[in-house]
Protein backbone atom coordinates (compact mmCIF):
# COMPACT_ATOMS: atom_id res chain seq x y z
CA UNK A 1 0.00 0.00 0.00
CA UNK A 2 2.78 2.41 0.96
CA UNK A 3 4.55 1.78 -2.36
CA UNK A 4 1.36 2.64 -4.24
CA UNK A 5 1.10 5.97 -2.42
CA UNK A 6 4.75 6.76 -3.20
CA UNK A 7 4.18 5.93 -6.87
CA UNK A 8 1.07 8.14 -6.91
CA UNK A 9 2.94 11.03 -5.31
CA UNK A 10 5.78 10.59 -7.78
CA UNK A 11 3.36 10.61 -10.71
CA UNK A 12 1.68 13.78 -9.45
CA UNK A 13 5.05 15.54 -9.01
CA UNK A 14 6.08 14.54 -12.52
CA UNK A 15 2.81 15.92 -13.88
CA UNK A 16 3.35 19.15 -11.93
CA UNK A 17 6.83 19.67 -13.36
CA UNK A 18 5.66 18.90 -16.89
CA UNK A 19 2.85 21.44 -16.68
CA UNK A 20 4.59 24.26 -14.79
CA UNK A 21 8.23 23.72 -15.69
CA UNK A 22 9.16 23.34 -12.04
CA UNK A 23 8.63 25.38 -8.90
CA UNK A 24 7.54 28.95 -9.59
CA UNK A 25 10.38 31.46 -9.91
CA UNK A 26 10.27 34.59 -7.79
CA UNK A 27 10.85 37.77 -9.77
CA UNK A 28 14.01 39.51 -8.51
CA UNK A 29 13.26 42.68 -6.62
CA UNK A 30 14.45 45.98 -8.06
CA UNK A 31 17.93 46.66 -6.67
CA UNK A 32 18.18 49.13 -3.82
CA UNK A 33 21.69 50.51 -3.72
CA UNK A 34 22.20 51.60 -0.12
CA UNK A 35 25.59 52.31 1.39
CA UNK A 36 24.44 50.53 4.55
CA UNK A 37 24.73 47.21 2.71
CA UNK A 38 27.84 48.02 0.69
CA UNK A 39 29.06 50.43 -1.99
CA UNK A 40 26.74 51.54 -4.75
CA UNK A 41 27.39 49.62 -7.96
CA UNK A 42 24.44 50.67 -10.08
CA UNK A 43 21.58 53.16 -10.16
CA UNK A 44 17.93 52.21 -9.78
CA UNK A 45 16.27 53.84 -12.81
CA UNK A 46 13.73 51.19 -13.71
CA UNK A 47 13.84 50.52 -17.44
CA UNK A 48 14.92 54.05 -18.38
CA UNK A 49 18.09 53.97 -20.46
CA UNK A 50 20.27 56.18 -18.26
CA UNK A 51 23.91 55.32 -17.73
CA UNK A 52 26.76 57.01 -15.82
CA UNK A 53 30.29 57.51 -17.12
CA UNK A 54 33.13 57.61 -14.59
CA UNK A 55 36.90 58.01 -14.81
CA UNK A 56 39.81 57.52 -12.42
CA UNK A 57 43.06 59.40 -12.68
CA UNK A 58 46.29 57.57 -13.45
CA UNK A 59 49.79 58.77 -12.48
CA UNK A 60 50.12 61.29 -15.35
CA UNK A 61 47.92 63.77 -17.24
CA UNK A 62 48.96 62.99 -20.80
CA UNK A 63 45.49 62.45 -22.25
CA UNK A 64 43.24 64.39 -19.85
CA UNK A 65 42.93 67.34 -22.21
CA UNK A 66 42.07 65.10 -25.15
CA UNK A 67 39.50 63.25 -23.07
CA UNK A 68 37.84 66.50 -21.98
CA UNK A 69 37.69 67.64 -25.61
CA UNK A 70 36.05 64.35 -26.59
CA UNK A 71 33.40 64.64 -23.88
CA UNK A 72 32.75 68.26 -24.83
CA UNK A 73 32.21 67.25 -28.45
CA UNK A 74 29.35 65.00 -27.35
CA UNK A 75 28.19 67.47 -24.67
CA UNK A 76 28.56 64.79 -21.99
CA UNK A 77 29.21 65.37 -18.30
CA UNK A 78 30.98 62.58 -16.44
CA UNK A 79 32.30 61.89 -12.95
CA UNK A 80 36.07 62.04 -12.37
CA UNK A 81 37.36 60.32 -9.25
CA UNK A 82 40.59 62.18 -8.56
CA UNK A 83 43.43 61.22 -6.27
CA UNK A 84 44.42 64.09 -4.04
CA UNK A 85 48.11 63.75 -4.90
CA UNK A 86 47.25 63.79 -8.63
CA UNK A 87 45.27 67.01 -8.23
CA UNK A 88 48.13 68.54 -6.25
CA UNK A 89 50.59 67.57 -9.01
CA UNK A 90 48.33 68.79 -11.85
CA UNK A 91 46.14 71.52 -10.34
CA UNK A 92 45.41 73.16 -13.70
CA UNK A 93 44.11 69.90 -15.14
CA UNK A 94 42.04 69.22 -12.03
CA UNK A 95 40.54 72.70 -12.20
CA UNK A 96 39.85 72.31 -15.93
CA UNK A 97 37.92 69.09 -15.29
CA UNK A 98 35.66 70.89 -12.82
CA UNK A 99 35.32 74.00 -14.99
CA UNK A 100 34.24 71.80 -17.88
CA UNK A 101 31.17 70.84 -15.85
CA UNK A 102 32.26 67.37 -14.73
CA UNK A 103 31.65 66.00 -11.27
CA UNK A 104 34.62 65.61 -8.93
CA UNK A 105 34.81 62.49 -6.77
CA UNK A 106 37.26 61.49 -4.01
CA UNK A 107 39.64 58.65 -4.97
CA UNK A 108 41.69 58.92 -1.75
CA UNK A 109 44.84 60.98 -1.31
CA UNK A 110 47.55 58.41 -2.12
CA UNK A 111 45.66 55.50 -3.78
CA UNK A 112 47.14 52.97 -1.37
CA UNK A 113 46.60 49.26 -1.97
CA UNK A 114 46.59 48.73 1.80
CA UNK A 115 44.04 51.39 2.72
CA UNK A 116 41.62 48.78 4.08
CA UNK A 117 44.28 47.49 6.46
CA UNK A 118 44.58 50.81 8.26
CA UNK A 119 42.80 52.04 11.35
CA UNK A 120 39.57 54.01 11.18
CA UNK A 121 41.43 57.19 12.13
CA UNK A 122 43.99 56.69 9.38
CA UNK A 123 41.27 56.02 6.82
CA UNK A 124 39.42 59.15 7.89
CA UNK A 125 42.59 61.22 7.58
CA UNK A 126 43.32 59.81 4.11
CA UNK A 127 39.88 60.71 2.81
CA UNK A 128 39.78 64.09 4.51
CA UNK A 129 43.18 65.00 3.09
CA UNK A 130 41.91 64.15 -0.38
CA UNK A 131 38.75 66.19 0.18
CA UNK A 132 40.79 69.20 1.30
CA UNK A 133 43.18 68.89 -1.64
CA UNK A 134 40.39 68.55 -4.20
CA UNK A 135 38.48 71.47 -2.74
CA UNK A 136 41.60 73.65 -2.92
CA UNK A 137 42.38 72.60 -6.51
CA UNK A 138 38.91 72.49 -8.04
CA UNK A 139 36.66 74.55 -5.78
CA UNK A 140 34.41 71.50 -5.35
CA UNK A 141 33.93 69.41 -2.22
CA UNK A 142 33.31 65.79 -3.31
CA UNK A 143 30.18 63.94 -2.26
CA UNK A 144 31.24 60.62 -3.79
CA UNK A 145 34.12 58.29 -2.93
CA UNK A 146 35.60 55.46 -4.94
CA UNK A 147 38.10 53.34 -2.98
CA UNK A 148 41.46 52.53 -4.57
CA UNK A 149 41.29 49.34 -6.66
CA UNK A 150 37.66 48.97 -5.58
CA UNK A 151 38.77 47.50 -2.24
CA UNK A 152 36.54 48.28 0.73
CA UNK A 153 35.39 47.10 4.13
CA UNK A 154 32.82 48.30 6.65
CA UNK A 155 35.36 50.52 8.42
CA UNK A 156 36.20 52.35 5.21
CA UNK A 157 32.51 52.81 4.40
CA UNK A 158 31.96 54.32 7.84
CA UNK A 159 34.93 56.68 7.40
CA UNK A 160 33.45 57.82 4.08
CA UNK A 161 30.01 58.35 5.64
CA UNK A 162 31.59 60.41 8.40
CA UNK A 163 32.71 62.84 5.68
CA UNK A 164 29.30 62.70 3.94
CA UNK A 165 30.77 60.68 1.09
CA UNK A 166 28.71 58.04 -0.72
CA UNK A 167 30.91 55.08 -1.69
CA UNK A 168 30.51 54.17 -5.36
CA UNK A 169 32.02 51.34 -7.40
CA UNK A 170 30.79 50.23 -10.84
CA UNK A 171 29.02 47.38 -12.55
CA UNK A 172 30.93 47.62 -15.85
CA UNK A 173 34.73 47.89 -15.98
CA UNK A 174 36.02 49.00 -19.37
CA UNK A 175 39.29 47.17 -18.63
CA UNK A 176 41.01 49.91 -20.65
CA UNK A 177 43.98 49.47 -18.35
CA UNK A 178 44.49 46.07 -19.98
CA UNK A 179 44.93 47.90 -23.31
CA UNK A 180 42.59 45.68 -25.29
CA UNK A 181 41.43 46.99 -28.66
CA UNK A 182 38.86 49.82 -28.58
CA UNK A 183 36.47 47.72 -30.65
CA UNK A 184 36.69 44.77 -28.26
CA UNK A 185 36.21 47.13 -25.32
CA UNK A 186 33.14 48.74 -26.89
CA UNK A 187 31.60 45.40 -27.85
CA UNK A 188 31.95 43.99 -24.33
CA UNK A 189 30.58 47.16 -22.71
CA UNK A 190 27.56 47.21 -25.00
CA UNK A 191 26.88 43.57 -24.18
CA UNK A 192 26.83 44.33 -20.44
CA UNK A 193 25.30 47.83 -20.42
CA UNK A 194 21.80 48.33 -19.08
CA UNK A 195 19.62 50.94 -17.38
CA UNK A 196 21.43 52.34 -14.33
CA UNK A 197 24.88 51.00 -15.23
CA UNK A 198 28.00 52.79 -13.96
CA UNK A 199 30.92 52.55 -16.39
CA UNK A 200 34.50 52.67 -15.15
CA UNK A 201 37.37 54.03 -17.26
CA UNK A 202 40.87 55.27 -16.53
CA UNK A 203 41.67 58.73 -17.86
CA UNK A 204 45.06 57.99 -19.35
CA UNK A 205 45.29 54.33 -20.35
CA UNK A 206 46.62 53.75 -23.86
CA UNK A 207 43.30 52.68 -25.36
CA UNK A 208 40.99 54.92 -23.33
CA UNK A 209 40.34 57.74 -25.81
CA UNK A 210 39.44 55.53 -28.77
CA UNK A 211 37.50 53.15 -26.52
CA UNK A 212 35.48 55.95 -24.93
CA UNK A 213 34.73 57.46 -28.34
CA UNK A 214 33.43 54.19 -29.79
CA UNK A 215 31.51 53.39 -26.60
CA UNK A 216 29.79 56.77 -26.50
CA UNK A 217 28.77 56.50 -30.15
CA UNK A 218 27.31 53.03 -29.57
CA UNK A 219 25.51 53.99 -26.35
CA UNK A 220 23.93 57.08 -27.91
CA UNK A 221 23.00 55.06 -30.97
CA UNK A 222 21.28 52.53 -28.71
CA UNK A 223 19.21 55.29 -27.10
CA UNK A 224 21.13 55.69 -23.83
CA UNK A 225 21.46 59.01 -22.05
CA UNK A 226 24.91 59.45 -20.49
CA UNK A 227 25.33 61.43 -17.29
CA UNK A 228 27.27 61.77 -14.04
CA UNK A 229 27.10 59.30 -11.18
CA UNK A 230 25.27 61.77 -8.91
CA UNK A 231 22.68 62.56 -11.57
CA UNK A 232 22.15 58.83 -12.05
CA UNK A 233 21.69 58.23 -8.32
CA UNK A 234 19.35 61.24 -7.99
CA UNK A 235 17.38 60.22 -11.07
CA UNK A 236 13.63 59.96 -10.72
CA UNK A 237 11.88 57.66 -13.16
CA UNK A 238 10.01 59.72 -15.71
CA UNK A 239 12.41 62.66 -15.60
CA UNK A 240 15.48 63.17 -17.74
CA UNK A 241 18.87 63.24 -16.05
CA UNK A 242 19.27 66.90 -16.99
CA UNK A 243 15.91 67.76 -15.36
CA UNK A 244 16.95 65.85 -12.25
CA UNK A 245 20.24 67.75 -12.14
CA UNK A 246 18.50 71.10 -12.41
CA UNK A 247 16.05 70.17 -9.67
CA UNK A 248 18.85 69.10 -7.34
CA UNK A 249 20.79 72.34 -7.65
Amino acid sequence: MERKYLKLIGALLLLFFCITGGFPQTEPAAPVWLSEIGPICRGNVGTDKIIALSFETLPDDQETGELLALLARYDIRATFFLKGEWAAAYPEQARKIAESGHEIGNHSQHHSLTLCERSYTEMLQELKEANDTLLACTGELPTLFRPPYGNWNDTLLEAARQLNLETVLWDIDSLDWQNESPRAMKTRIMREAGPGSILRFQDAARSTIAGVNQTIESLLGAGFQITTVSDLLNYRIGKSASQTHQTAE
